[in-house]
């Protein structure tokens, strides 16, 4: 253990403090398009039809490392597009932006999708819809010719939204408001979406199937919200999900370190008899906005009873392990009743004033 760090048992004794907000996913709707960012601020800018069996849904998804890529992300019959010799083109207000044969799209079956991932024709369509009114996708091969259209209407709003949620903001790398500023060599917070993300002192925990935390489906590791974040101090935090878990709870482990160096971090709870601390919560939601982590343990899947944790994050110039418990409230009874939401709970902290 390096010097310096405060692990385990010693944070969960001392670092209790005021109530804080619950987590959620950053999310913003601005007229036909939406912003979605998960976790580790992966975000999705995107529009959906479900009464278009072709392209009902078209995304644009952008990790929050400095100049990563924009990929252009298309919803697919399950059969798929089937003619690889088709050839699909995208025009804005009339204008032709690409036109590319199908073979040259990533396909994704898992989900049902495709994806554009050249970076500088997608980029390049981006800048003419910003400015445009509606889309048109043309699908032309053997089975003749099918278009989508699509409303640009609150686009710009959108991917303004989007570079301000990853800090992108008066940044080189912005894809609006571009400025002089440039993207830190270690972007603040970040996804785990393949166990290579992870430090090589890590990736047997949760890559070998036999380890302690193996047997979780790295196909799986975006959704369930694994992340890291990165501190002036040269740590990382990484939130990792630990095994297979329930139908609706899933262990998580929080590591903090770096190089070879990591440890495993239990967060502070206030158990039956104080303060204490859990090595591995369930259900982590980051918001990073507000610098909070959340949990919500579900007793049981309808969520009317179970716990929920409130975690407040240390600010990039503090040690990582300086994470405070803000709030906390548990239902024991599964009565079918929510009790109006997980916040109106009973709280177990901050500690209800004693009567008389």
């Amino acid at each position: 253990m390096r010097k310096g760090l405060m692990r385990n048992a010693v944070i969960g004794a001392v670092l209790f403090g005021l109530p804080g907000a619950a987590a959620a996913e950053t999310y913003g709707s601005f007229g036909d398009w939406s912003v979605s960012c998960g976790n580790g601020m992966t975000c999705d800018l995107g529009t959906d039809d479900a009464q278009q069996a072709l392209f009902g849904r078209i995304d644009f998804t952008r990790r929050s490392d400095g100049d990563a890529p924009v990929d252009m992300v298309l919803s697919v019959p399950p059969e798929g597009l089937g003619d690889p010799a088709a050839k699909l083109s995208a025009a804005v207000d009339g204008k032709v932006l690409a036109d590319l044969p199908v073979s040259s799209l990533t396909a994704r079956p898992d989900d049902f999708t495709v994806a554009l991932t050249d970076d500088a024709t997608v980029r390049r369509l981006l800048d003419a819809m910003r400015n445009g009114k509606t889309m048109v996708l043309t699908l032309e091969g053997k089975a003749g010719k099918q278009e989508r259209t699509v409303s640009l209407t609150g686009l710009a709003a959108s991917l303004l939204f989007l570079d301000e949620a990853q800090g992108r903001l008066k940044r080189t790398d912005a894809l609006v408001a571009k400025g002089e500023g440039v993207p830190p060599k270690i972007a603040p917070v970040r996804a785990i979406a393949r166990f290579d993300d992870l430090p090589a002192a890590l990736k047997p925990i949760f890559a070998d199937p036999d380890a302690e935390c193996g047997g979780f489906d790295e196909a799986n590791l975006t959704a369930a919200g694994a992340f890291a974040i990165h501190f002036d101090t040269g740590d990382d935090l990484i939130a990792m999900p630990c095994a297979p878990g329930g139908a609706y709870n899933q262990p998580f482990v929080i590591y903090v370190g770096q190089g070879d160096d990591f440890d495993l971090l239990s967060v502070p709870v206030m158990a039956d008899a104080g303060p204490g601390i859990d090595p591995a919560p369930y259900n982590l939601d980051l918001d990073w906005p507000k610098r909070t982590l959340s949990s919500f343990f579900k007793g049981r899947g309808i969520g009317d009873c179970g716990s929920w944790y409130v975690w407040k994050l240390p600010d990039p110039d503090r040690e990582a392990t300086d994470i405070v418990l803000t709030e906390q409230r548990v239902k024991g009874e599964c009565d079918g009743n929510d009790g109006g939401g997980i916040e109106n709970w009973p709280a177990v902290w901050p500690l209800p004033p004693r009567k008389g």
